[in-house]
């Protein structure tokens, strides 16, 4: 186990390596265009790395951190031979996070509103029965109305303890609401300057046409590929099916999960650093590819 433990450190290693050789190259190329953005993929892929193994590194034997592991770095492959084989991917990759942030608010967004119409819904009827009650039986009618409203999986009614009906809607409606609206906003602004900076950039009219309209140029990052076609298509679709089927039922919760002892013994250990061992090969000659740094590496 030592010695593939010792693999693997020589790996991080290379990847700092990696890391040097792309900020002297910045520095003296990469401050504008196309390259700007594949020396800051490639910076990124190794800072995430470098971070999860030097993680696993310290607990070795912890089953479920090195599944997980294993699956992230084999994602890291799939998208580094995508990077090689598709010339265009570097941009849907780099420029897609505009999209996953405006997702991410606009479901937020709407949990929130979907709260706010349990919580208006329920206060009707709950103002309609407290009439003619007393204090103490409106304190029952209201928390029979608060277990009820929780009786689903909520976030922001939790509160309605501290706030009362009224008080939580005006808070939800005119703090949280605002602000999701107020960084929505934000985030679709910044995201049509970039569209309108892009569109007028004599490198990227070499990846996409979007005629000048700056209204099209997202729509050329949307992938909707699973993570099973992105196997396919970067010609690892059967190390993807074989390490889904090891892992899976790890990552989920099945009987197999729920009794398997957290850590393992020696000899799984090495299997699954014998696998990151060879992922982070094959990722460093690719990131030699695609940033354009040096000479494809031997396997070792």
């Amino acid at each position: 186990m030592i010695e593939e433990i010792k693999k693997i450190e020589n790996k991080l290693e290379k990847l700092q390596n990696k890391k040097n050789e792309i900020q002297i190259l910045e520095k003296m190329f990469g401050d504008i265009g196309e390259q700007n953005i594949k020396y800051k993929i490639s910076k990124h892929i190794i800072d995430k790395l470098t971070k999860l193994i030097n993680e696993l590194n310290k607990n070795p034997n912890d089953l479920h951190k090195q599944v997980s592991i294993s699956r992230y770095v084999l994602e890291t492959l799939i998208i580094t031979q995508l990077l090689i084989k598709e010339k265009d991917y570097f941009l849907k990759l780099y420029f897609s996070i505009y999209i996953h942030q405006e997702n991410k608010i606009k479901n937020m967004k709407e949990r929130l509103k979907r709260e706010i119409e349990v919580l208006e819904e329920n206060q009707i009827n709950y103002e309609l029965e407290i009439k003619d009650k007393t204090s103490d039986e409106e304190e029952e009618i209201f928390q029979k109305y608060k277990n009820k409203i929780n009786k689903d999986i909520q976030i922001f009614t939790l509160k309605i303890e501290e706030f009362g009906f009224g008080g939580l809607i005006h808070i939800l409606k005119n703090e949280h609401l605002v602000q999701y609206q107020t960084k929505l906003k934000e985030i679709q602004n910044k995201r049509i300057a970039k569209a309108k900076e892009l569109v007028k950039e004599e490198w990227f009219k070499e990846y996409f046409d979007a005629k000048r309209q700056h209204s099209k140029v997202f729509t050329f990052f949307k992938d909707r590929r699973s993570w099973k076609q992105k196997a396919e298509d970067s010609d690892l679709k059967n190390e993807y099916e074989l390490n889904y089927k090891i892992t899976s039922d790890l990552m989920h919760f099945c009987s197999y999960s729920l009794f398997t002892l957290k850590d393992i013994k020696d000899e799984e250990i090495k299997y699954y650093y014998l696998l990151l061992n060879q992922y982070l090969e094959r990722i460093i000659n690719n990131l030699n590819l695609f940033s354009k740094t040096i000479k494809i590496i031997s396997m070792n």
